[in-house]
């Protein structure tokens, strides 16, 4: 016996019964035929799009989704944890580089540490990993000492000045002191009075040898 049965997605109207060919007719409702057809075939009825493509639903909508949280100082890539290397710290979600005059030479962590010396607290650059990279305000800027020659250690810092140069950074420039200028003054002086000297002694000498 051949049942015509209708075909997933058709466009063809459904006729009432469905009948075999032969002595024997056997009739059944359009209804339970696709009733039977759905509950085998349900994959392959899904719905037509206005230009006939066809929708596949989810079966289920209920999604389990499992959400990861990663330790304090670590960022996820991926489904990995990794901790924030030295030189950053975690923000958001992201490890970025440590500040200006900070650094952290531990991974991991949130946030970074300054340079706290008196003297060498500061950096050249951000994302420092290492206390060392400390440096001091000679080392930062070169000209601290406008005239002058900047030193430092760990405890203290301070600019030796070139010759008439004076102030903490050596950009004031010095007067001429008293002292000098009597000792140059005095000198003239004493230039001048040796030839008003030699003048009267030469005077003196013609008009004597005239004379005779």
């Amino acid at each position: 016996m051949a049942l015509k049965t209708c075909l997933p997605n058709s466009r063809l109207p459904i006729s009432a019964t469905v009948a075999s060919t032969g002595t024997n007719t056997v009739t059944r409702l359009t209804e339970s035929v696709i009733q039977e057809d759905l509950t085998i075939n349900k994959d392959r009825y899904a719905p037509l799009t206005n230009d006939g493509t066809q929708i596949l639903e989810p079966l289920s909508a209920t999604v389990n989704r499992t959400i990861k949280t990663c330790p304090t100082g670590q960022k996820q890539i991926g489904s990995n944890c990794v901790p924030c290397p030295k030189g950053t710290r975690l923000s958001s979600s992201q490890c970025i580089d440590c500040e200006l005059n900070t650094y952290q030479d531990e991974t991991g962590q949130t946030t970074c540490k300054a340079c706290s010396g008196s003297v060498m607290k500061y950096t050249l650059a951000t994302g420092s990993n290492s206390s060392s990279q400390c440096i001091s305000i000679c080392a930062k800027t070169p000209r601290y000492c406008n005239f002058g020659t900047c030193h430092a250690d760990q405890h203290s810092q301070y600019c030796t000045c070139r010759d008439n140069y004076e102030g903490s950074r050596c950009n004031s420039k010095a007067e001429t002191t008293s002292s000098n200028t009597a000792i140059i003054g005095g000198a003239v002086g004493g230039g001048v009075g040796l030839l008003v000297i030699i003048l009267i002694v030469v005077i003196v000498c013609s008009r004597f040898y005239g004379v005779k």
